[in-house]
């Protein structure tokens, strides 16, 4: 128990010396590979709220951290599964007694860049709010602009591109 704690010590430390010395980069990156006790701690660090009593598993990806983490609001009693992306580009909002199920992508931006579709689909960038007592299932993709309802449960590998109304069951 003492090994652990001191080894818990030393990885805060060299988080924090990480952060001192290189900014948010090698903190978004120690997401991928750090234990999963450490991962509400680097979220903190890079400015995201996060709740009390929360369940969040490496790797977690995070994308387009450029502001820090304050576009991430995640509530307490919240579990967010192995593998999952996060697209920080807008808000994103988790709230209690949610859980996300591994694998799942959630993106607030779409940008085609220069490609031939670009002038067709423009670019476009909206929050994403996950109401209280949700269940996402694993390999759910979820785009821009969607607020999930409270209660609502979607099914593993749904692809939502639109608002999911309370207590609804989406597959």
């Amino acid at each position: 128990k003492k090994i652990k704690k001191l080894y818990f010590h030393f990885y805060r430390f060299k988080i924090d010396l990480n952060y001192l010395l290189l900014g948010y980069d090698p903190l978004v990156r120690s997401l991928v590979t750090c234990p999963k006790e450490m991962v509400p701690y680097i979220l903190r660090k890079m400015g995201c709220i996060i709740g009390r009593n929360v369940d969040l598993h490496s790797p977690l990806y995070l994308h387009n951290v450029n502001k820090g983490g304050s576009n991430l609001v995640i509530g307490d009693n919240v579990h967010i599964g192995r593998a999952v992306f996060l697209d920080l580009y807008s808000r994103f909002e988790i709230r209690k007694d949610t859980a996300i199920a591994p694998g799942c992508i959630l993106l607030t931006h779409q940008n085609t860049g220069n490609s031939y579709v670009g002038p067709y689909l423009r670019a476009e960038h909206k929050p994403i709010i996950v109401e209280e007592g949700v269940l996402i299932g694993a390999g759910t993709i979820i785009l821009n602009g969607v607020k999930i309802g409270r209660a609502a449960l979607i099914a593993a590998g749904a692809l939502i591109h639109h608002s999911v109304d309370a207590k609804s069951v989406y597959a």
